[in-house]
């Protein structure tokens, strides 16, 4: 059994950001007996977690509250869960809102299942998620997360009330062909997988901490360390977004 004890939250902790909370003592580490970071807990977050068995055998953890007005999030490549941070949950529920997020498959605490990964997998994955945890909301898709709501959309439209698209296209043929350099390293499954976390966690850092060495360091190493981690889920949605039309 793994020993815990909590302790502040000062934004960047021994080289680990802390993504999406930027007020210290807002949250909190909770850190193994050896004094490793081990997940972010966030006091009155107020979610619940729920696993959902997929046909396939995939296993989708989720969270969510009810209460509010219902919102399922869709994180795009590689993000799970978390890695919408903890202020954007925070000031939606402050606003009436009660975000619904969930680990996609092969990520964060979600199992990979047997089915070839495509969008419109992700699409009844999302859809089984905001059936559970968010019936008659809105749908929130960021980047990859956007095609997933698209598609989600076109296989339920019974279950969604608005989609909010950011950062997604409906076009990936035209994007891949008009910016070779930029999409080859995503759309390599040869390529380490350390490699495409470096290539897209540049293209994620905010602007004004881009010559701020310490941040860039240790924002870089946290998306490196999770890529690595679920390298099988990553691979999977390489898969499926280079089948995309």
């Amino acid at each position: 059994m793994q020993a815990y004890h909590k302790i502040p939250c000062r934004g960047i902790y021994q080289g680990i950001f802390c993504p999406g909370n930027f007020e210290p003592g807002k949250c909190m580490y909770r850190m193994t007996s050896g004094g490793e970071p081990d997940r972010m807990i966030f006091p009155g977050r107020g979610f619940n977690k729920k696993l959902l068995v997929r046909p396939d055998g995939a296993e989708i953890m989720t969270k969510g509250k009810t209460g509010g007005m219902p919102l399922l999030m869709i994180p795009g490549l590689g993000g799970d869960s978390e890695c919408w941070g903890g202020m954007f949950p925070r000031k939606l529920r402050e606003g009436g809102i009660d975000p619904a997020v969930y680990d996609p498959r092969g990520l964060g605490q979600s199992s990979s299942g047997s089915r070839e990964p495509s969008i419109s997998l992700y699409a009844a994955d999302a859809a089984a998620v905001l059936e559970d945890r968010a019936p008659g909301g809105a749908v929130l898709g960021w980047s990859m997360g956007a095609s997933v709501a698209i598609g989600l959309a076109l296989y339920r439209p019974d279950l969604v009330t608005r989609l909010i698209l950011c950062c997604g296209t409906g076009d990936h043929g035209m994007l891949v062909r008009r910016n070779p350099e930029v999409f080859r390293p995503i759309l390599d499954r040869e390529a380490p997988v350390a490699e495409l976390a470096s290539v897209l966690g540049s293209m994620l850092l905010p602007l004004d901490q881009r010559g701020n060495t310490s941040f860039n360091r240790a924002f870089l190493s946290v998306i490196r360390d999770s890529f690595v981690r679920h390298e099988e889920g990553i691979r999977s949605q390489q898969k499926a977004l280079a089948a995309c039309p």
